[in-house]
């Protein structure tokens, strides 16, 4: 009885600290009155996505729903629609910032000293072309040392203030973040992302953590997301 009381007082204190937003002129309301916070964004619908729907996050998952409806496994139709979505990031991608309230806020941030970094589930083969579109977008993020982490079955990477999580869970690559890159616990976590189950991962391990967090579901790409699955 006492654990099913504690995940009960986990689940309540996460959905506390998370918020809904369409915007990321919204944002400014939840960023700390201090100047003493650290901002982690997701990227793919979150700061930037391809000027069209191939290639993009909708893209991606709608085409593993194909194959897995097809007969392959959620590993391997991941793998055969993953060697698509990296060529096309390597040479035919053109992408573009969420919203240029997207540039605003990270100026803004930037300009109150407050480091930025990003945690994605895109892969090590991603790297470099990932960086040179955030470089395009105009998005700056705050530079810091490259690590190179061995977790199965696909390492994490930090290069360039970017977590490449490999799909392992937020959860994972955000204590990641905090126990090799933080020289010491940041007073309070801003977590962005547009997908609400990476946003719970990454406040639930800020709670373990002792960190104060506050979790931003960014609904933005929506629609445009919706109107992808009802034409395909």
């Amino acid at each position: 009885m006492r654990y099913i009381t504690l995940a009960i007082m986990m689940i309540s204190s996460c959905a506390e600290s998370i918020y809904e937003v369409t915007s990321m002129q919204e944002v400014y309301q939840y960023l700390p009155d201090d100047t003493d916070y650290m901002l982690i964004c997701d990227i793919d619908n979150t700061l930037i996505h391809p000027t069209t729907d191939y290639g993009s996050d909708q893209w991606f998952s709608y085409q593993v729903l194909c194959e897995k409806e097809c007969g392959y496994s959620h590993k391997k139709a991941v793998q055969r629609v993953l060697a698509e979505f990296i060529r096309f990031h390597h040479e035919d991608a053109v992408v573009q910032a969420i919203e240029d309230a997207t540039i605003a806020l990270l100026t803004h941030v930037h300009n109150n000293k407050i480091p930025v970094y990003a945690i994605t589930s895109r892969s090590l083969p991603l790297v470099e072309p990932t960086h040179n579109q955030l470089y395009a977008t105009g998005i700056v993020l705050t530079p810091d040392k490259t690590c190179y982490f061995v977790y199965e079955p696909e390492p994490m990477y930090f290069s360039g203030g970017v977590v490449f999580s490999s799909n392992h869970s937020k959860y994972d690559a955000m204590h990641l973040l905090i126990d090799n890159v933080c020289s010491e616990l940041p007073n309070h976590i801003v977590f962005i992302d547009d997908k609400r189950k990476h946003v719970e991962n990454v406040v639930n391990a800020c709670h373990e953590r002792g960190i104060p967090v506050t979790g931003i579901r960014y609904g933005y790409c929506d629609q445009f997301i919706e109107q992808f699955m009802q034409q395909s």
